[in-house]
């Protein structure tokens, strides 16, 4: 090919890019002065205009063009409709080459012309592709096969083509910086030269026919990894010559002939999906370039399909396996596919056009079966052969050591996936336990500073954030919130107070319905949220009645904080409690980036969701009509999925969305239970140690916590380290808890959060607090107060869906919290508390009190 040749391809390369560019600015000018209901008109013209010319370009220029065309018909999310059905017509045969060429071509490759080389040679190629056309023929020893033979001059044409398409897409970016095609281009441009190599693309093919174990007998018992599929075998090979048996099939686009034929098409699809599936997680060895046209179907019953074209393969690293295997299995830990598996997110393109022929769930279900043989064969199910299974850190006491031995126990019956428990006694660190790994697909070691998502455990720090408004002032338990927030005083709700929010009274436990059957994800909206929350209209009249307010908890709570303190919500918790208790870093409502590697991935005990159904309703709390029993079950079922997503995960949902650690939740329990006093210095022998980790997204020096000035925006965040108050805790009173704290006996040389000296009478709803609540009701002012057998009030706390909970027993200065990953539904807490609680000789809350053996519930553990 000389440069004149070259040139002039460049020259219609860049002439057509420089026309349909100019033809789409000038659409974007004319749409300015067109009406909105013609605008999608002329934007539609416009694209199958442009997508005329680009098809047409790739057929006049053949080669890499066509190729990068067949590559591109497969990007339907991506591309305007209008080029998809162009696009896909270049999987089609292309007009052949004159025989004359191909017969010099093998003769050069094989040395013997094709009269000397075949008995038969069919003239008209069977198709005619971008780098080569194929021919049927018939050796000299009877055996049919098809010849590939390479068009002449391609491999020149194809790699200065190359370099033009480098440049479209460099110049593409620079036109448009959102449309930035190179990284899903680099990997398919490194391939693509080596297809021109037809030795290599034999040897691909045998590799993968290997690997996949083809045999021309159907098999009649496969195991669940197993393919059924047929490959050509190959014949003979030159650098520019490829010899295969010929199979006789049917492609895959005919549906008259499959029907006629009496193909099963569903099981085609499931077969060619199991053998890319079997390509890429057992092997690491797939066809990289699998648009339609490279199948076929065997005529002979049992129909199986016949894979073809082996030229473009990908090799990939056992590491890249497992990246890939959890990009199948947990791809919410992905916000995109890295640049350099673009050929495999190809491949993933093609594969659910196929499957969504019969239902996407075909792909899914076969790719995660292979997907999970790489991820669980790396992870050790013996809890007990696994010396770190318990995180290494030093017992703290006797009660840790047996502790430790349960959770052995439980992990051995497979109901603990990851978990840490963490107790305070006496203001000092009793437990601080690890065990377990991230996730199910994920063999990193939970250590005491991971995080683990609590969902309503979350309640416990909102509502914890309100009575720290009150306790500075910002705000009273009996203010109407329309007076804080002058937008929610109104459909009904102006008389509505603070009190009632935080004792589930407000009438708008279903206030966000309308919201979640729209869209769901408009929950992680929070100006959305809150707006909807803001024109909500209560069911019932305040105080009234006592339901559960699952979800709308948190954002009345979070619209009042906001109004109240003139502060975002999280600058608030971080103010509150995030600095004054050096928890930074292991408390999150809402997480940032930079904290991924420490998230726990939530995963569904099986066994406890089939048993939820069979629970009983807990009858001391009634439920909103959206969140019954049945709902519940049905709503576990999609918990791990929704909030596993990063999307979910980083935005703010007060009521539910809380990523913490034990060590962090107990910490802010034990400062509860002594009155708002805050802890000494958490356990040196945990490491990290509590506190390390840089809270994002902000750091605030030691200057400007001396400082203690917010900005204009209010924005700072604060250090507390208020004096602790001189008057004790709440004495004994009839009307009153009947637990006496002595703040004076414990010197509070590590501040305070609170300083009222009654605050436990406040966050349980006794004693003058007591009209705040609703009579016998299971929550106080924010927390589900816990009460002993004698029925009096022992302490409070908040429990979440799937096990994790933070407790306080006031009385006995004690403070646990439990966070898990493998959501159990109360059973495997119980048991880890009733442990706890009866070696502390510590009363056991009636929460935590129901039978747990032999996989019985009295009641799920979720509020």
């Amino acid at each position: 090919m000389g440069w004149g040749s070259i040139y002039y391809r460049r020259l219609k390369v860049f002439t057509m890019f420089v026309v349909i560019c100019l033809d789409y600015r000038a659409v974007r000018q004319r749409v300015k002065w067109t009406s909105k209901s013609k605008r999608a008109a002329l934007w539609g013209e416009a694209h199958k205009r442009n997508a005329k010319r680009f098809v047409s370009l790739m057929i006049d220029l053949k080669g890499v063009w066509v190729k990068l065309g067949q590559h591109l018909s497969t990007w339907e999310h991506m591309l305007p409709k209008q080029y998809i059905p162009l696009l896909r017509k270049l999987q089609d045969s292309l007009p052949p080459r004159p025989l004359k060429e191909v017969c010099c071509t093998i003769k050069k490759e094989m040395g013997k012309n094709i009269d000397d080389l075949f008995k038969d040679f069919v003239k008209d190629p069977l198709a005619t592709a971008s780098i080569a056309q194929v021919h049927r023929a018939t050796l000299n020893n009877g055996h049919e096969v098809v010849v590939k033979v390479q068009h002449e001059g391609i491999k020149e044409i194809i790699l200065e083509d190359l370099k033009s398409a480098k440049s479209i897409a460099d110049w593409i970016m620079w036109l448009e910086p959102k449309f930035n095609l190179k990284p899903i281009l680099e990997e398919w441009f490194f391939e693509l030269p080596k297809e021109l190599d037809f030795n290599n693309e034999a040897e691909n093919t045998r590799k993968v026919s290997r690997n996949l174990g083809c045999k021309k007998c159907p098999r009649d018992n496969m195991s669940s990894n197993q393919v059924d599929v047929l490959i050509p075998e190959v014949i003979q090979s030159t650098e520019r010559v490829l010899i295969l048996e010929y199979m006789d099939g049917i492609r895959l686009n005919d549906s008259a002939s499959l029907e006629a034929f009496g193909v099963d098409k569903q099981r085609i699809v499931e077969e060619i999906t199991r053998a890319y599936a079997h390509q890429i997680f057992i092997d690491g060895f797939f066809n990289g370039d699998p648009h339609p046209g490279n199948f076929l179907v065997s005529k002979e019953a049992p129909h199986r399909p016949i894979l073809l074209d082996f030229g473009f393969t990908k090799k990939i690293s056992s590491s890249r396996k497992k990246e890939l295997a959890k990009l199948i299995l947990e791809p919410f830990k992905f916000d995109a596919i890295p640049a350099d598996i673009t050929i495999f997110a190809r491949t993933l393109d093609l594969l659910r056009g196929l499957s969504a022929l019969d239902g996407s769930k075909v792909l899914f279900n076969i790719l995660r079966s292979f997907a999970e043989v790489v991820l669980v064969r790396n992870i050790d199910k013996s809890v007990a052969a696994s010396s770190q299974w318990i995180y290494n850190t030093p017992v703290h006491s006797d009660v840790e050591a047996k502790l430790r031995q349960l959770i052995v126990e439980l992990g051995d019956k497979g109901k603990i996936l990851g978990m840490q428990v963490c107790a305070y006694k006496d203001g000092e660190v009793i437990i601080d336990t690890a065990a377990g790994v991230l996730g199910k697909y994920d063999p990193c070691p939970v250590q005491p500073d991971s995080l683990f998502t609590v969902f309503s455990v979350t309640k416990g720090f909102t509502a914890g954030m309100l009575h720290w408004l009150v306790d500075k002032g910002k705000l009273k338990l009996e203010e109407n919130v329309g007076n804080i927030w002058p937008e929610f005083g109104e459909n009904g709700k102006e008389l509505l107070k603070v009190h009632h929010v935080l004792n589930h009274t407000s009438g708008l436990h279903n206030a966000l319905l309308d919201l979640i059957k729209e869209n769901p994800f408009q929950l992680t909206n929070w100006e959305e949220c809150l707006n909807r929350i803001a024109m909500s209209v209560p069911e019932t009249e305040p105080g009234l009645k006592q339901s559960y307010h699952y979800l709308s908890f948190g954002w009345i709570c979070g619209g009042i904080i906001e109004h109240a303190s003139g502060k975002n919500f999280q600058d608030v918790l971080e103010e509150a409690f995030i600095r004054p208790l050096n928890i930074e870093g292991e408390l999150y409502i809402g997480i940032p980036p930079g904290v991924e590697s420490r998230l726990a991935t939530l995963t569904v005990d099986k066994d406890d969701l089939n048993l939820l159904s069979e629970m009983g309703s807990n009858n001391d709390l009634e439920l909103p009509s959206t969140f019954q029993q049945e709902g519940i079950f049905q709503f576990a079922k999609i918990l791990p999925f929704v909030f596993n997503m990063p999307y979910t995960r980083c935005a703010i949902i007060p009521a539910a969305n809380g990523h913490c650690s034990a060590r962090a939740l107990a910490r802010y329990f034990a400062a509860l239970v002594d009155g708002g006093v805050v802890p000494p210095p958490h356990s040196s022998l945990s490491k990290p140690l509590l506190g390390s980790h840089p809270h994002i997204p902000k750091v605030v020096s030691e200057a400007e916590q001396v400082e203690n000035k917010p900005n204009d925006n209010g924005s700072n965040r604060v250090v507390v380290n208020d004096a602790c108050s001189s008057s004790s805790c709440s004495k004994n009173k009839s009307d009153s808890v009947t637990i006496a704290v002595d703040c004076d006996s414990r010197k509070d040389i590590h501040g305070k959060i609170f300083s009222n000296s009654k605050i436990h009478d406040q966050l349980l709803g006794v004693g003058e607090y007591s009209n705040l609540v609703f009579p016998n009701g299971l929550f106080g002012l924010g927390f589900h107060r816990f009460v002993s057998e004698d029925g009096s009030f022992t302490g409070f706390g908040h429990s979440g869906m799937g096990g994790s909970t933070g407790f306080c027993d006031i009385k006995n200065r004690f403070a646990i919290a439990v966070t898990l990953n493998q959501l159990s539904f109360g059973g495997v807490t119980k048991k880890i508390v009733q442990l706890v609680c009866s070696e502390l000789n510590i009363p056991l809350p009636k929460e935590f009190a129901g039978s747990s053996e032999n996989g019985e519930r009295d009641s799920p553990l979720i509020n």
